[in-house]
């Protein structure tokens, strides 16, 4: 199923119709739970058009995927539009702002819509974070997520889910490298030419930025195929304008060069041309990265993030055992000062109320959360001795 659907992708992208013999013998209802796993059933639904014109007639259930892609764009439709009204709102009141992630790279794609995103994420002033709190209460949103250090999360029925941040990796919490590289997080950005207080980074800083955001969730629960086609339309729509030599200075500085390159060279193998690419035609790296992705879906899998967070607990090369599962659970259940203080505002203004805080949130993940749980517990479970 992974190279198949990683065939279809490469069509979409290249405005290549399938074979329609291949295509038949592919499992529709796998081929359909695993677009939607990864968010790109809009990119498979538009190659599966193509392959004839009628493709009702060869496609099982052609109907939804059809709807897919046209709510695809539809989505994004409302999205740019709700965007602006908030951009323009930074733009009255003189604060500045530097769409990230999925907002710009939605546009490398070939077509409209093809790009699915459940969110916009949006880099403003800190210091107008009030100011913005009250505007888009204002506007019928609700703050789901305050987070201290990095963004706040606004959403608002039917679709409308933005990501406010107020720096890119947090210090408290993520990769150490990656936090210091981006704790000025404006710092590389150049200004606009064509708004008032609108931001950007180059294409080269860019890239380093996605690729970073790329790896936080690679190393974490995990990342999608999304992560790969993302990949193979930067480096193809910006490849007059990047410079390997600083690019590649940079991700090493960062430790995560030789990901990048993995990443890179598994793009363009898949995505290259049309034909289907085999698993053994990759090398073992890149099947390593391939199979990991594949079983993670767009957001990461829960096993895959408690195995790792388990093995980054262990001495190098030590095993799983009884013993740290335990110690992991009652990290789980008791997580230390620094990363309570990352993820509640309180808990970073007044450190006394931590004991607290602590039983506030077993209440509320015993009445809230006990799918979320159970979830955790099998996934912990199942981790390996390796």
């Amino acid at each position: 199923m992974t190279t198949d659907f990683c065939w279809l992708a490469a069509c979409a992208i290249h405005d290549t119709a399938p074979d329609v013999e291949r295509v038949s013998f592919i499992d529709m209802n796998g081929l359909w739970k695993f677009a939607r796993a990864h968010k790109m059933t809009a990119m498979i639904a538009m190659a599966l058009e193509k392959v004839s014109d009628h493709p009702e007639e060869i496609v099982e259930n052609w109907d939804r995927w059809k709807k897919a892609k046209d709510f695809a764009v539809r989505r994004r439709m409302l999205f740019d539009a709700e965007r602006a009204q908030i951009v323009s709102y930074m733009e009255e009141q003189g604060i500045w702002y530097a769409p990230l992630k999925g907002i710009v790279i939605q546009d490398f794609y070939p077509v409209y819509g093809m790009r699915e995103m459940a969110d916009n994420d949006l880099l403003f002033d800190p210091a107008a974070r009030a100011t913005m709190r009250q505007y888009m209460t204002e506007q019928g949103y609700t703050l789901e997520e305050e987070g201290s250090a990095v963004h706040d999360t606004y959403l608002k029925k039917p679709l409308y889910n933005f990501e406010l941040h107020v720096s890119l990796f947090s210090k408290k919490y993520h990769d150490e490298n990656l936090s210091a590289y981006f704790l000025d997080a404006k710092e590389k950005m150049q200004k606009d030419e064509d708004n008032g207080t609108g931001w950007h980074y180059t294409d080269d800083d860019l890239y380093i930025y996605v690729t970073a955001h790329a790896y936080k969730h690679y190393s974490a629960r995990g990342t999608g195929i999304r992560t790969i086609t993302d990949n193979y339309v930067f480096r193809h729509a910006k490849a007059d304008t990047l410079h390997w030599d600083y690019i590649d200075r940079e991700l090493e500085k960062l430790d995560i060069l030789e990901f990048d390159r993995t990443l890179r060279s598994l793009s363009e193998q898949l995505l290259a041309g049309t034909e289907p690419v085999s698993m053994t035609a990759l090398s073992r790296e890149e099947q390593e990265m391939l199979t990991y992705m594949a079983g993670c879906g767009i957001y990461g899998s829960m096993e895959h993030a408690v195995e790792n967070r388990m093995r980054n607990m262990q001495k190098e090369g030590g095993s799983v055992t009884g013993l740290a599962k335990g110690k992991y659970l009652l990290r789980r259940l008791f997580p230390d000062g620094k990363r309570m203080k990352a993820y509640s505002r309180t808990a970073e203004k007044y450190p006394v109320l931590i004991p607290l805080i602590y039983v506030k949130r077993i209440w509320q993940a015993l009445f809230h959360k006990r799918k979320y749980i159970r979830m955790e517990l099998n996934a912990v479970g199942k981790v390996k001795k390796k």
